[in-house]
């Protein structure tokens, strides 16, 4: 199972205990999930995402996290101790969209940092930006990933980033039960694991209002950890 399959199964074990729960009972075809042998549930992570330039491809932020992460976890081991000095590093993505993640990017990053010379600064590079902060008070001596920040997103309020994300991804689901399922069963179920705002009981405050569920008689909105933020 993906990540958010297996954060919607600990949901429905967690409500449906009592009720026989299959993992994709047709195989590699909608639905992923069939509950008491007549509801039908696909699961989909609820993630922002923003428009490839090249492809025209929807990509989800936390994929462009999930590079950059990658590619500085590699870089900074394979720079040289600057004394005692620690640091701890924002990374702020500034372009994903045009950000070159090779070798001459590995030696920008390596440059920068020998020119702050144990002291604290700012580093731009093409993408994304570094902010270089002392941290005294930790043994640790290898790079932690601790957080992140996307600058790009898809702009306006965050009740219209949940909406705008929200009917794209039940417009495309719609699309793949209408195409892709091979049997009729009673209902279909729509869960979201919320990954525009991980970890978080936020994203229940917005008013989203009204959405046009497709073909799902029920859409279901919860958090990485299986708790419930929002159903319609």
């Amino acid at each position: 199972m993906k990540a958010e399959e297996q954060t919607a199964e600990a949901w429905l074990c967690a409500n449906y205990h009592d009720i026989q729960i299959e993992f994709e009972p047709d195989g590699s075809i909608p639905p992923d999930f069939l509950l008491g042998g007549s509801v039908a549930i696909e699961v989909r992570r609820l993630n922002e995402t923003r428009i490839d330039p090249v492809n025209g491809r929807p990509v989800g932020h936390n994929e462009d996290d999930n590079r950059l992460w990658g590619f500085l976890e590699k870089a900074f081991r394979r720079l040289p101790l600057n004394g005692s000095v620690q640091y701890l590093v924002h990374a702020s993505l500034t372009d994903p969209a045009w950000m070159p993640l090779g070798k001459a990017t590995a030696k920008d990053i390596r440059n920068a940092y020998q020119q702050l010379n144990g002291a604290a600064g700012v580093t731009d590079h093409q993408g994304f930006q570094l902010e270089w902060t002392i941290w005294n008070a930790s043994t640790v001596t290898d790079p932690v990933i601790l957080g992140g920040m996307d600058n790009q997103n898809s702009g306006g309020r965050m009740e219209q980033v949940y909406i705008d994300n929200l009917a794209r991804l039940i417009a495309e689901k719609t699309s793949k039960v209408t195409a892709n399922s091979a049997q009729v069963y009673e209902n279909w179920w729509l869960v979201l694991v919320d990954y525009i705002f991980p970890g978080s009981r936020f994203s229940h405050k917005f008013n989203v209002g009204h959405i046009d569920k497709g073909v799902f008689e029920r859409i279901v909105m919860i958090d990485r950890d299986g708790g419930l933020l929002h159903e319609w």
